[in-house]
């Protein structure tokens, strides 16, 4: 976390703890760990909070990303961390995804590929399953619902027109695009994602919500079918 170095000056003269601190100079002069701190409240024994803060930074030695990428259980064996801590450190943290994911759809340009991969690169690049999501838009390109579609492998014969295009029609949806991540990181697309592509592609324009883009989602970095103008399977692939 970078600090103001005014911050640290100040902090220097007046050794505080993370409240005092808060309250003297704002959050944004906190450190990664005195933040976890104010969430712990309270230590046990010889262990404060801030001591408990170190030990669920070390964790792996992932820092913050340990709160995220941890169970609830896995958090709670840490000495000091009941479950009533872990649970709010888990709801920080996903309250932190969220105000990210508002930030982002601020931004959000709904005809433009790369800016709705970016959207969803957060919250599904770190997925160790694939997660097929759809997001449907109206005929001005509005955002009008999305759904996750299946957690798990992504299969031509196991996909159901039916279910992805539901929603759809509930909504009076204009256009469709699907979203899934490759868990490898890599996005480039198999002949496995060629062939779901073609089908929903197809059965969008028989029922008049047209598949826009298909984008695979990697490790920061995506794959568009629209960008490439590959909506169909190409030979050899």
């Amino acid at each position: 976390m970078i600090k103001d170095n005014s911050c640290s000056l100040r902090m220097q003269e007046y050794p505080e703890g993370p409240y005092e601190k808060a309250l003297r100079y704002g959050v944004l002069c906190l450190s990664d760990e005195e933040l976890l701190a104010i969430l712990i409240r309270a230590g046990y024994k010889d262990q404060n909070a801030l001591s408990i803060a170190h030990q669920l930074m070390q964790l792996d030695r992932n820092g913050l990303r340990n709160i995220q990428e941890k169970s609830i259980e896995e958090l709670t064996r840490i000495k000091g961390v009941g479950s009533i801590k872990a649970l709010t450190l888990k709801a920080a943290c996903e309250l932190g995804k969220r105000i990210s994911k508002a930030e982002r759809f601020q931004r959000m340009e709904m005809n433009s590929s790369d800016s709705i991969a970016m959207y969803y690169m957060e919250e599904m690049k770190n997925e160790d399953v694939e997660i097929v999501r759809l997001v449907f838009f109206n005929h001005r390109f509005g955002l009008l619902t999305e759904q996750l579609l299946s957690r798990g492998t992504l299969d031509a014969s196991l996909v159901s027109i039916r279910s992805i295009f539901r929603e759809g029609i509930r909504a009076n949806a204009s256009y469709v695009v699907i979203l899934h991540n490759h868990p490898s990181g890599d996005p480039n697309p198999s002949r496995e994602d060629y062939l779901v592509t073609e089908k929903v592609k197809k059965a969008g324009e028989l029922l008049e919500i047209p598949l826009i883009d298909h984008i695979i989602i990697g490790d920061n970095y995506y794959y568009s079918f629209k960008e490439h103008e590959e909506l169909s399977p190409r030979e050899g692939t």
